[in-house]
């Protein structure tokens, strides 16, 4: 597999993706999850202010270590604006970075990644639907946010793919995934639709 990675981001004279450490990819799971909660609670809430009192935390997905996998990023031959489509018609301005090539379910796919127009620095953004989306998860689709690694390798770990705030305050405006990353996989993981 991981020379297959490899081999698909042009690095084959590179050392393969270090192993994917799980027990610490869970913990951080863990940590994220809490501090994800813990926001939703706080005075900095996404959440309407009707919504607050009856908060008891979102919903997901048990955690899957087989969704959390070795990834190389492969950088943009060119870096481009790209404006992606909002949930209130508007524009938001994205710079492509690459494209993260992984392999889940014994295939191979790709998730172009992106740095926003004025984001946070050292951070791609992943926006994504999947074969969940609409069935279980928001139908817009997910996202994930990952720490730039200078080595361009990564632990991708789709447990921490996370709804827009959109889903829960309709004020927000959210950026739609590109075409390009629509996967046929079913990522059961990560953030599902609030229980009605």
């Amino acid at each position: 597999m991981a020379l297959a990675l490899l081999a698909a981001a042009g690095c084959t004279s590179e050392p393969a993706p270090p192993a994917v450490d799980h027990a610490a990819l869970r913990s951080d799971w863990e940590r994220w999850v809490a501090a994800r909660d813990s926001l939703f609670r706080s005075p900095d809430s996404p959440l309407l202010d009707a919504d607050r009192p009856a908060f008891d935390g979102l919903s997901y997905f048990p955690y899957d270590a087989a969704l959390a996998v070795p990834a190389a990023l492969v950088p943009a031959m060119r870096q481009e604006t790209v404006d992606f489509p909002t949930t209130s018609g508007a524009l938001q301005e994205h710079v492509t970075a690459g494209h993260l090539v992984f392999e889940a379910g014994g295939i191979q796919w790709r998730l172009e990644a992106y740095e926003p127009v004025g984001g946070r620095p050292g951070r791609l953004f992943v926006p994504f639907r999947d074969a969940t989306s609409g069935r279980g998860t928001y139908g817009g689709g997910r996202y994930l946010d990952i720490e730039v690694q200078p080595s361009g390798r990564y632990a991708l770990d789709l447990n921490r793919a996370y709804n827009p705030y959109c889903v829960y305050n309709v004020t927000y405006s959210c950026p739609l995934p590109p075409a390009e990353n629509r996967l046929e996989l079913a990522v059961v993981a990560g953030e599902r639709m609030p229980a009605e």
